[in-house]
């Protein structure tokens, strides 16, 4: 009798809880790990682009350096002409005459003196960069003594037009180099005129 009594007068109490499942299934494992191998992927090929961009823009800005440096030389010997009294006839491009018509390159050791030497056939050499320390460190140039330098990707060709008459020319600065096969140039052109004829 008491256990019958006491049955009724307690009263069960279950709790009954959804318990949630706290784990991921396979399924959402393997797209979790897919999109953090996409992110990682498009990250790296990001920055090898990046480093791949900016080394073409590095030697771009060094052959429009050089191109640059080509028609200030050109401009050079005219206004070095000049100075020394050679204003009439042909005496105003004294030293350009290398320059016409295969193109030429500033001569050997341009640091001392200007000088152009021809292309011979238009295939003009190398430049090559002064390493060592001193005065000409960084100095892009052909060398009469290798000393101290290392070959570079750029070459530069230089053109001086001989249109009829005397009194204009078009130079033109031409840098090319290879970048990963293809060939990469810069191209810059000015027109000279002996104004004191």
């Amino acid at each position: 009798m008491m256990s019958g009594e006491c049955m009724k007068k307690q009263k069960i109490k279950i709790n009954v809880r959804a318990v949630k499942n706290s784990g991921l299934t396979l399924v959402e494992t393997l797209i979790a790990i897919s999109i953090l191998i996409v992110a990682v992927v498009m990250s790296i090929s990001l920055y090898v682009d990046n480093i791949a961009n900016a080394r073409f823009a590095h030697d771009q800005i060094i052959a429009t350096y050089l191109a640059e440096e080509g028609i200030e030389l050109v401009r050079q010997v005219v206004y070095t002409n000049f100075n020394n009294g050679n204003n009439g006839g042909v005496n105003w491009v004294n030293d350009l005459a290398n320059c016409w018509p295969n193109g030429c390159r500033v001569g050997n050791d341009h640091w001392n003196s200007i000088g152009f030497a021809s292309c011979g056939g238009g295939n003009c050499p190398k430049l090559k960069i002064h390493t060592a320390a001193g005065f000409l460190r960084g100095v892009y140039g052909h060398p009469s003594d290798s000393t101290g330098w290392e070959d570079t990707p750029f070459t530069r060709k230089i053109e001086v037009s001989s249109p009829p008459g005397d009194v204009e020319r078009t130079v033109t600065s031409t840098v090319t180099w290879n970048y990963h096969g293809a060939t990469k140039n810069v191209t810059l052109k000015t027109y000279i005129y002996n104004y004191l004829n």
